[in-house]
């Protein structure tokens, strides 16, 4: 278990991540012809992992920095891309009255239709899950079988071809037939017969008389239509002309991580702000930042209403999301406004106020923009602020367990224990070892507030002869509690944190034993 003195700064949680190696979990013996043997008791490594439960700390170029990010102002294919609901209407009639045998062919044709998806010019799309809902009415009566191949579709070089029976008129009315069909990960084509086109969806559409019914006779009045719908809809990728358009973001977010720490350990002077755009999509765009504010000030200088390029990202191939984002990012310092005001003010929310606009300069891809359902033009709003810290009496426990084995402690004469210990932390330490019973309670000390020096990776060598008491009560208990102080000297001076900072304490024992 690990303690802190109640003198240390309340706003701190400190957490201390122990990586404990016992050798002496396998019991030590010796050989009956030695005098001198060495042995390891044990090793112990205590670290730093974080402070704030939260895990607002992070290690930033080996310094504990308070860091705090906040996603804003994404833009997703359904932000940008909604595909029309209706995708086919086709109503096919026969030019003459005539009785048609069973198994004739009574419509067969090729079928361009223009998909309503009002300023967006479609070239392709993947859907990564969806349905074509079909309903069929037929007013002949005789049942029809229907062969419906989509030729803009395909999947593993396939077309989408979709049959069906659709039932015999009555004398009541129509016959009525309605069923969902999966389109789950086809990719559409909807560059026309020649390719060159938006917004087309090419089909062969046929109807014959069913082969297992009878001849009929069919009016120039008699039709069979197909009406296709998209339903369940989740798009993967899209590609075309997507248009000019504007997207204003205004977001409010509550900042806790000042009610955690004091303002004091901040090294506001260092402070870095920054708000980084990814953009995985094909569009070009541009950003402007609007207003960025705190419940505490607004923040002024030359980056509010600038506006920033950012640049489509590259594909491999068409909708294989293989993708070469772009990046932009937006420094935020004290050399262009007044962000270390809003930082001492201790916000508890941020406003960031943005206008992203999508194709500047209109279809300058020629119809080649592209976005993927899983990627996005996203920003991240990142603050970065060393901490200090003053080491004002941390005291820090711990229990460490050993064995010697008991059939050799006879022959054990004297010995000598080597505490080897490397600090690491900017400021000194006192170290105090004891042995202690099964209840924590203390049986003898063996080093007692022993100074090491911070700082250094150079490991301290204390070397302590056991007196004979000592070297009977180490051999009979089986625990040590290592107590370690820091203390920043002339306390309360603040210093900086490496984020590999950490006490290694190993210990050794020579012992001297019987000859025989």
């Amino acid at each position: 278990m690990i303690l802190i003195n109640k003198n240390l700064n309340k706003l701190l949680y400190l957490l201390l991540g122990i990586t404990i190696v016992l050798s002496c979990n396998k019991k030590l013996s010796f050989e009956t012809n030695a005098k001198h043997i060495g042995i390891p008791l044990v090793n112990a490594h205590l670290s730093l992992l974080n402070i704030l439960p939260d895990s607002l700390i992070t290690n930033d170029n080996n310094v504990l920095t308070l860091m705090y990010q906040k996603n804003f102002a994404a833009v997703n294919l359904d932000t940008l891309i909604k595909l029309p609901d209706t995708l086919v209407k086709n109503v096919m009639r026969i030019a003459f009255n005539y009785t048609f045998p069973k198994g004739y062919t009574l419509y067969s044709q090729t079928i361009t239709s223009d998909i309503n998806s009002k300023d967006i010019q479609l070239t392709r799309f993947r859907l990564r899950e969806g349905v074509v809902e079909i309903t069929y009415r037929n007013t002949i009566k005789e049942a029809l079988l229907m062969k419906y191949t989509i030729k803009s579709a395909t999947k593993n070089g396939q077309f989408l071809v979709i049959t069906e029976r659709v039932p015999a008129a009555t004398s009541a009315g129509a016959a009525i037939l309605t069923k969902e069909y999966d389109l789950s990960n086809y990719m559409f084509d909807l560059t026309g017969p020649n390719g060159n086109r938006y917004n087309k969806l090419s089909a062969i559409v046929a109807a014959t008389v069913d082969t297992a019914g009878n001849a009929v006779y069919v009016t120039t009045k008699d039709s069979l239509t197909l009406l296709s719908k998209f339903k369940k809809v989740k798009p993967y990728y899209v590609r075309g002309n997507f248009g000019q358009r504007v997207l204003e973001s205004q977001t409010t977010t509550a900042i806790d991580l000042f009610k955690k720490i004091n303002i004091q350990q901040l090294q506001l002077a260092k402070a870095s702000v920054t708000l980084d755009i990814t953009n995985y999509t094909g569009i070009d765009a541009e950003l402007k930042l609007k207003a960025l504010s705190t419940n505490t000030a607004t923040l002024t200088g030359t980056i509010i209403g600038k506006s920033y390029a950012i640049n489509r990202a590259t594909e491999v191939g068409v909708g294989q999301n293989n993708i070469t984002p772009t990046h932009q990012t937006i420094n935020i310092s004290e050399q262009n406004t007044n962000i270390i005001q809003l930082l001492q003010g201790k916000p508890l929310q941020l406003n960031l106020g943005t206008r992203l606009s999508l194709s500047p300069l209109g279809n300058a891809s020629l119809g080649n923009d592209f976005i993927y359902g899983a990627r996005n033009i996203g920003g991240l709003f990142t603050v970065k602020i060393p901490l200090t810290f003053s080491f004002n009496n941390w005291i820090l426990n711990d229990t460490l367990p050993y064995s010697i084995d008991t059939v050799s402690i006879k022959k054990i004469e004297s010995g000598t224990l080597h505490f080897l210990i490397t600090n690491t932390y900017p400021v000194d330490a006192l170290t105090t070892i004891r042995v202690v019973d099964a209840n924590n309670n203390n049986i003898t000390t063996l080093l007692a507030n022993a100074a090491v020096l911070g700082n250094t990776t150079t490991e301290q060598i204390i070397n302590m002869p056991l007196t004979a008491e000592q070297l009977k009560l180490l051999v009979k208990h089986h625990s040590l509690i290592i107590t370690t102080t820091l203390n920043t000297s002339q306390a309360p001076n603040l210093v900086s944190l490496n984020a590999n900072a950490a006490i290694d304490v190993r210990i050794t024992a020579d012992f001297i034993t019987a000859t025989k």
